[in-house]
């Protein structure tokens, strides 16, 4: 076997390794863009503020057909004592005269049943595939209405469900109101 001069194989082996390191370098393996937008500009570090004229806040005009209500406002909600809790809602209450409609009855009511004065939320999100929408109850002590999942307006009758589909109330209008009863017979108000 003959034997390569060691000059020979140094060479080689020096070739050899420039090889494989020019495979590890970062240059591209893929053709430039061709046809495709360039990149935006990069986004400067600092913004200019807009220059703007002096903010002013004042109350705004009260609704047609309702009652002013005052902004200075006492808070609300579970936790705040409400004076006067328990006392009949007039001011401020919705205007349900001509035909109902669903758009009429959204938001929060107050309802009252065995005693108990509850915050109730009829939404107009669908629930399921029950032709029914959301409503809900939260924190209220009174063990039929806080199980409300869902209701319903048939006329001038609303209908309320709980999450098993099953029928626990029905209310009739009067006036600016609904009365009507819960399963097992309770009592219940609804006041806008």
């Amino acid at each position: 076997m003959t034997r390569l001069p060691n000059t020979l194989l140094s060479s080689a082996s020096l070739v050899l390794a420039a090889a494989a390191l020019a495979a590890c370098t970062a240059s591209p393996r893929v053709a430039p863009n061709r046809g495709l937008p360039t990149p935006p500009p990069p986004v400067p570090t600092t913004i200019a503020p807009v220059q703007t004229g002096a903010v002013s806040a004042s109350d705004l005009p009260p609704i047609p057909g309702t009652a002013a209500v005052s902004s200075t406002l006492p808070p609300s909600g579970p936790g705040f004592a409400s004076p006067g809790a328990g006392a009949a809602v007039t001011a401020g209450g919705r205007n349900l005269s001509g035909p109902l409609s669903i758009d009429m009855l959204l938001g929060g009511w107050t309802a009252s049943a065995g005693g108990v004065e509850c915050r109730l939320n009829l939404t107009y999100t669908a629930r399921g595939a029950t032709g029914r929408y959301r409503a809900s109850a939260p924190g209220c002590a009174q063990e039929t209405l806080a199980s409300v999942a869902s209701w319903q307006l048939l006329g001038t009758q609303i209908q309320f469900y709980n999450a098993a589909d099953e029928l626990i109330g029905t209310l009739a209008q009067s006036g600016n109101r609904f009365i009507g009863t819960l399963s097992g017979g309770t009592a219940i108000t609804l006041a806008g």
